[in-house]
């Protein structure tokens, strides 16, 4: 995270209009849990909402639909030849799914954006606890919000536990 994410995420805002609202929406793996990941999108304007674990199924735009065609595509192939034939065919079938329409489209069905919460799949509500903000609303997408103060405190706590940790393992062997 912090050594190809972060700096990804600095330039990427940077080039992009920071006066617009920005959201990351992540799973839930704990590799994605980072004070300084969180306290970096503060300071660009980005909110952090994680979604529940083992949901990527319902709620994450890509497997729902880019990767989806991926899939699809390579599964058409027959790869018993070789493996450049293999990796020749899969570059190609990833020109396939990777448009401007079929991202739109990958976002609509999972009703992230535009706003559906029939279409999320586990209960997606509009209220503002646990809210993220959005140009038109505050909605709450079921998962958590990490950059929220108390949650990023959380993080800290936990980090200080997890090299208190180490130094107690390194000191015993």
């Amino acid at each position: 995270m912090l050594k190809t994410f972060i700096p990804f995420l600095e330039k990427t805002r940077n080039r992009l209009n920071s006066n617009h609202p920005a959201l990351l929406t992540l799973d839930g793996h704990k590799s994605h849990f980072d004070v300084r990941t969180c306290e970096l999108a503060i300071k660009h304007g980005i909110d952090i909402v994680c979604f529940p674990a083992n949901g990527t199924h319902i709620y994450q735009p890509l497997d729902c639909g880019i990767f989806c065609s991926l899939k699809n595509h390579i599964k058409r192939q027959d790869f018993r030849n070789s493996f450049t034939h293999f990796v020749t065919n899969a570059r190609d079938g990833m020109q396939v799914p990777f448009t401007f329409k079929n991202i739109i489209s990958a976002f609509k069905h999972t009703g992230i954006y535009p706003l559906n919460p029939e279409k999320t799949g586990f209960g997606l509500k509009i209220n503002n606890k646990s809210s993220v903000s959005t140009p038109s609303k505050r909605i709450h997408l079921g998962g958590t919000l990490l950059t929220q103060p108390e949650i990023i405190e959380k993080l800290k706590q936990r980090e200080e536990k997890q090299t208190k940790k180490r130094i107690r393992h390194n000191q015993d062997n």
